[in-house]
């Protein structure tokens, strides 16, 4: 068998992900990559940033852990570095791959100044003296110097923060500026098509997994401490990962050493679309992490979704904080959230009483029967639990079924519906939300609260728990381009019949028909 039979064996083995890479127009991301590379270079000529962009995209694509190798494996193999767009005989170092999402960490060039600290700076070597109970110390005094007020609780301040980031015209930091870049090459596109379904009426969904580190989790030690007897100590140690802390893995109930991904997705015809992913500091909760990444979320609605609107938000109980629920009132989000018992009473001060739902117990202390929602008079209606509606002589009356009343007597006999009680959503949006949750609709709209997780089943093999970095923003790179990729492989299942693709020479008749069309739409354009 020739080379060539082999490479349309890896092909065919492929066909999916190179059918999507080639659907992918990394071109109105291109200003944005190449604005990180110096516009007047003394030495060779950079690559061109798109076709390295597009090269690791291939590379999560390939799933291939090390970044050192992959030059090896697109020499040995033509038909990567072609789909890479890289030229014949034009190949990239290692060096140069491995300073590429350097670049793209430091942010647009900036011309070497004593007085401007590269965030790179603080990611070079092989170890990093660090003290993690001197940086947990230092994180919390950070905390309570950011508080407005003694009481306010972490939750308030992340909502605080990105009230004010939303007003704010500073410039965006790393994760910011990746996830642009997944909407301008991916989300953007995919609601052009008509993949996303009503763009009036979009349901997000937010959720939080544990990123467990390469690196040696209890550090190297320096000191003599152990020699002169003492065994545990908290002198100084080196450790391989600037970044990692301590976190709880609250799904396999652990600590682990690592980081937090945290993400934001919408589901729609079977399908999870990424909309939103981070890395971030292993013990910082689910809820300060989706305050502070809801505000980055609504400025790219804003930006390249005007007519767009998140009409409901779904997420678990970590999300159950008062401050979060003000935060999705403001931002007109729809709340989908159950109440977590284990931390918060479910009985609010008032004068009735509540079940684990939330919903109003009646003087019998049988929950209460929802009536219905008024959404102009802003409240929830809720009625007698023993009182309904049926059908005498064809007319529609309202009748009593005394077994429903645990008093055996009505509270309210003269009345239809009383016992009435009215919960306005403005007087506490925990317990009166839009959405009560004992409603089918909430019932409903909830089920697509796991988009998230499914997105991390897809990452845990290749990356979440592969443990293939020691550097965050590595893993940035590394989860923007797998969530770019799974917006491209959805192109690719609605474009084409996959199934009907079944040797290398049909996949190389797809490719060079998406070449076709994309030269005759430039050309018409």
């Amino acid at each position: 068998m020739g080379e060539d039979e082999f490479a349309l064996e890896r092909i065919l083995q492929y066909k999916e992900a190179y059918l999507a890479l080639l659907l992918l127009d990394l071109e109105p991301i291109r200003d944005d990559l190449e604005a990180c590379y110096c516009p007047t270079p003394r030495g060779y000529e950079a690559y061109d940033a798109v076709a390295m962009f597009r090269t690791f995209l291939l590379m999560g694509i390939r799933e291939w852990s090390h970044i050192s190798t992959w030059p090896q494996e697109l020499a040995g193999h033509p038909e990567l570095r072609i789909l890479s767009g890289f030229e014949e005989g034009e190949i990239p170092q290692r060096t140069c791959l491995r300073d590429f999402p350097t670049r793209l960490l430091d942010g647009p060039y900036q011309k070497p100044c004593d007085c401007i600290e590269r965030p790179s700076e603080g990611q070079r070597g092989k170890s990093f003296l660090r003290n993690l109970k001197e940086e947990k110390e230092e994180a919390k005094r950070a905390l309570l110097e950011k508080k407005s007020s003694p009481s306010e609780k972490r939750s308030q301040q992340a909502v605080r923060d990105a009230l004010e980031s939303l007003s704010s015209s500073q410039k965006p930091d790393f994760i910011a500026r990746m996830n642009e870049l997944l909407w301008k090459c991916a989300v953007v596109p995919s609601i052009e098509k008509g993949l996303m379904g009503d763009i009036t009426k979009l349901l997000i969904s937010g959720d939080g997994s544990a990123l467990e580190s390469q690196a040696n989790k209890r550090g190297k030690k320096t000191c003599e401490c152990f020699s002169q007897g003492i065994e545990k100590c908290d002198c100084d140690r080196l450790y391989s990962d600037p970044d990692a802390t301590w976190g709880y893995d609250s799904t396999n109930k652990v600590n682990f050493f690592g980081a937090k991904v945290h993400a934001f997705s919408t589901y729609h015809n079977h399908h999870d679309f990424p909309l939103f992913v981070s890395v971030n500091r292993a013990a910082t909760p689910d809820v300060v992490l989706g305050s502070q990444e809801l505000a980055i979320l609504e400025k790219f609605r804003r930006n390249f979704l005007p007519e767009g609107r998140f009409q409901y938000g779904a997420f678990d109980k970590a999300y159950d904080a008062n401050a979060f629920y003000e935060l999705l009132a403001i931002l007109g989000i729809a709340p989908l959230i159950p109440i977590n018992t284990g931390n918060l009473s479910p009985n609010p001060p008032g004068k009735f009483k509540r079940d684990e739902k939330g919903c109003p117990l009646c003087p019998g202390g049988v929950p209460m029967k929802l009536r219905g929602a008024s959404h102009n008079r802003g409240h929830n209606t809720y009625i007698c639990p023993a009182k309904y509606q049926g059908r005498t002589n064809g007319k529609i009356v309202w009748k009593v079924n005394m077994e429903r009343c645990p008093l055996g007597k009505l509270c309210e006999p003269d009345s239809k519906m009383g016992p009435l009680l009215y919960l306005r959503f403005n007087e506490d949006y925990r317990y009166n939300p839009i959405v009560p949750r004992e409603s089918n609709k909430f019932k409903e709209l909830f089920k697509q609260r796991s988009s998230p997780e499914r997105l991390f089943s897809q990452w845990e093999k290749p990356i979440l728990s592969s443990r293939i970095h020691r550097r965050h923003h590595l893993y940035q790179m590394r989860l923007t381009c797998a969530a770019i990729n799974i917006h491209a492989k959805i192109w690719a299942r609605e474009h084409f019949d996959i199934d009907s693709v079944k040797t290398g020479k049909d996949v190389i008749a797809c490719l060079e028909q998406i070449l076709h069309d994309s030269e005759k739409k430039r050309g018409s354009g």
